[in-house]
């Protein structure tokens, strides 16, 4: 998936710095900010993936026979907590925002700089959680394959 979903996000961000050019800063800013987007919807996902799993039909990525409960919780998480989860990567051009809106305007490229520290601190995020994560799968092992084999329908 990383490929499709980075490539994909390099392509809009040229399409839109095509139509609307933007400062050389922030257009390589958003670079790394599209690798942080990506580690944060990894750990999200998998997290979900663990604790919600569905069993998709073969070939065709359809669920088939979800519980409700099931559908409902991914709903619930996926509409309030994904969109949290993301929005910690506006904070760099939010604190450069914020300068400007106090009249703190400066030369220097506080969003590029900030976007590469958050860039290294989601990866670090992201590294610590594969642990947690693989431990979470591994005590939910069995749960997990009577759902997705559709042994438990």
């Amino acid at each position: 998936h990383a490929p499709i979903a980075l490539i994909g996000g390099v392509v809009m961000l040229s399409a839109v710095e095509i139509l609307f050019p933007m400062r050389l800063d922030h257009f390589l800013g958003l670079f790394p900010q599209i690798l942080s987007m990506y580690l944060l919807a990894c750990v999200f996902t998998n997290f979900l993936s663990i604790y919600t799993p569905i069993y998709l039909s073969p070939g065709s990525l359809k669920a088939k026979n979800p519980k409700i409960s099931t559908v409902l919780i991914q709903m619930l998480v996926s509409l309030t907590l994904f969109p949290m989860t993301e929005a910690v990567t506006l904070l760099p051009l939010g604190v450069e925002a914020l300068l400007w809106y106090f009249d703190r305007p400066t030369n220097f490229p506080v969003f590029l700089l900030l976007s590469l520290v958050e860039v290294v601190l989601v990866f670090l995020l992201y590294r610590a959680s594969l642990s947690w994560l693989g431990g979470r799968l591994q005590a939910r092992e069995q749960a997990i394959l009577e759902v997705v084999t559709n042994r438990g329908l």
